[in-house]
């Protein structure tokens, strides 16, 4: 084979390397995987060039799901890497309450606050505190978990909405806990 095949090669490889760019980009110390359980990274939106403070989020593709995850600190060099602080508990106060202003607003109707709870990792270390809701959003009946938690002193949030049926909430925890492997993988 001659040079004619070498440059076959080398334009296939282009060709792929192009095709499928690495998206390893790191926000606030944070590298969104392009896939974690089960879910498939789709596109990041950057707060934190108008609004200092309010970081980075990323969606992520889940069949039947809309899942956003969000990095940031508001500015805050002070936040404790405890789910269970005061600090984090406000910060989860807020994402509720926003839930509910957005309910004011004629998007979300009949919400209801299904059930409160602490998350922990297989060692029994608490990693997130989360609420799980009920909601009609453009006429359907929706679950809807929020998650927070503080890593590597930033806020790091979760917000995963589905269509209402039995075991979402599971399914939730499912995703938050492959985030939890991968941000405390040895602990």
């Amino acid at each position: 084979m001659g040079p004619l095949w070498r440059i076959v090669f080398v334009a296939a490889i282009v060709a792929i390397a192009c095709a499928a760019p690495a998206r390893a980009e790191s926000y606030l110390g944070l590298t969104f995987p392009q896939q974690i359980g089960g879910a498939t990274l789709g596109e990041i939106h950057d707060y934190e060039k108008d609004d200092p403070g309010y970081g980075y989020s990323a969606a992520y593709e889940l069949p039947g799901w809309a899942i956003d995850v969000y990095i940031y600190d508001l500015g805050m060099s002070d936040i404790p890497d405890d789910p269970l602080s005061q600090v984090v508990l406000r910060q989860l106060a807020q994402a509720k309450n926003e839930i509910f202003e957005v309910g004011r607003q004629g998007y979300y109707s009949d919400i209801e606050v299904k059930e409160e709870f602490v998350l922990k990792d297989a060692q029994g270390k608490p990693r997130y505190v989360c609420i799980s809701f009920g909601y009609v959003v453009a006429k359907r009946d929706a679950d809807s978990v929020l998650c927070l938690t503080s890593w590597k002193h930033r806020f790091l949030k979760f917000r995963m909405t589905t269509a209402r049926r039995a075991g979402s909430d599971r399914e939730a925890e499912d995703f938050v806990g492959a985030w939890a492997a991968m941000l405390w993988p040895s602990q």
